[in-house]
């Protein structure tokens, strides 16, 4: 069930939702209408607790509106062009996206928790 969700907190580009017997797993990006852009996630279950020793795990890579427009011109993009669907088809797995970001020192801010 990947593909761009709309709402009041933004559009969000779904790149994985995933669900198996070791548990779930769902990474998205959104789009802030404040300009901000957030890569986000979040891990359930078994496959979880064996690598971090609790049963869930979420992250979330905020990265400013600066960085942002920094991220357009490297992905060649205008102001106007469609930011998401650019990620959507240039990376196949927000792991991609991270590594790129931080390749290019557009690290954002970065948060992340394990626990039940």
């Amino acid at each position: 069930m990947d593909g761009e969700v709309t709402g009041d907190a933004g559009d969000t580009l779904v790149l994985r939702h995933q669900r198996d017997a070791d548990g779930i797993s769902w990474r998205g990006v959104t789009l802030h209408p404040d300009g901000v852009l957030e890569v986000s996630g979040q891990d359930l279950g078994q496959a979880v607790e064996d690598h971090w020793g609790s049963r869930e795990y979420e992250f979330s890579r905020r990265l400013a509106p600066a960085e942002v427009d920094r991220l357009r011109v490297l992905l060649g993009l205008g102001p106007r062009d469609d930011l998401l669907a650019a990620i959507g088809s240039t990376f196949a797995e927000s792991d991609a996206l991270e590594e790129f970001l931080v390749h290019h020192d557009l690290a954002g801010s970065f948060w992340s928790r394990t626990g039940d």
